[in-house]
């Protein structure tokens, strides 16, 4: 629950300052260019985070790695999660992105949460908490695609 009022604390936050920035359109235009840039490299980062957790899974599945092993690359990837989530969120989008950039702090947040998941999963050894992590980031996914699909060019 923590996480949805952050989300509204960042949703309330990053308007205000995107309105207040907007004064002069070229001001405006240098901050969706910059936004953009930023959102497209941390989107590559959040592609290559949904990829380890994709072949680290499949490999322990296999047992090609062991579940301590899964654990610490879990660990390490829910790590650079945070720390995305945290890029993200100090970015500011012009006020027609602002939909774009929410959609895509919830996709973060849906990674956070499904990684968070499928680590307790494997440390109760319980596959019912890494089939809701599963279900995370499935959704996780879907906000990504909603967050390219409202993307405002500059």
């Amino acid at each position: 629950s923590s996480n949805s009022s952050s989300s509204s604390n960042s949703s309330s936050s990053s308007n205000s300052s995107s309105s207040s920035n907007s004064s002069s359109s070229s001001n405006s235009s240098s901050q969706c260019l910059s936004w953009a840039n930023e959102s497209a490299n941390n989107a590559l980062e959040m592609a290559d985070i949904l990829d380890s957790v994709s072949y680290n899974s499949t490999d322990a599945s296999v047992g090609l790695i062991s579940l301590s092993t899964y654990e610490s690359y879990l660990q390490s990837d829910l790590r650079k999660a945070k720390n995305l989530y945290n890029k993200q969120l100090s970015i500011n989008p012009n006020a027609s992105n602002l939909t774009s950039h929410n959609y895509f702090l919830d996709a973060m947040e849906d990674l956070i949460d499904g990684i968070d998941y499928a680590i307790l999963g494997v440390q109760q050894n319980d596959p019912y908490y890494i089939e809701i992590g599963i279900s995370f980031i499935e959704s996780s996914g879907n906000n990504a695609v909603l967050a390219s699909s409202s993307l405002s060019s500059c």
